[in-house]
């Protein structure tokens, strides 16, 4: 029997048992539902893991890593993101971001290279920082709306 969905499951249990230590500081107890709610989620989803391995009997189980690396080079490039994020911003970083994963993963249509990137910034910048008043991270090096 193989042991990878075992593993997998107790790492979901880990994950699930730190949410719920860290909750414990969380003071508002109506803040404490959404993290409550997706920890019990995770929870069940372990279980249910857990569960369809014991069911399931069958002893060779065959994954084809061959786009593993695309994977992991994918992986990468958003955290080369999240980096950019700290340095120069959201609004600077995110339409270079949504470029090089559209190239990436093989879009070549220029009309949407160039209009998905700044369409979808607008549209979150707008959604976020004006709608909802949720402040993005504007980068150490320079903010853009300083400069305007």
């Amino acid at each position: 029997m193989q042991i990878y969905d075992f593993v997998m499951a107790g790492l979901m249990y880990l994950v699930s048992g730190v949410m719920f230590w860290q909750m414990q500081e969380i003071e508002a107890p109506d803040s404490r539902v959404l993290p409550t709610a997706m920890a019990v989620v995770l929870i069940i989803l372990a279980t249910c893991l857990i569960i369809a391995r014991l069911l399931k009997r069958e002893k060779k189980d065959r994954y084809d890593f061959a786009n593993s690396a695309r994977g992991v080079i994918m992986l990468g490039i958003l955290l080369l993101f999240a980096i950019g994020c700290q340095l120069f911003g959201f609004y600077v970083c995110t339409p270079f971001f949504l470029l090089a994963a559209m190239l990436f993963l093989g879009q070549r249509d220029k009309r949407l290279l160039v209009a998905v990137p700044v369409l979808t910034t607008v549209l979150v910048v707008v959604l976020f920082r004006y709608i909802f008043q949720v402040p993005l991270p504007e980068g150490t090096v320079f903010n853009i709306f300083n400069l305007l």
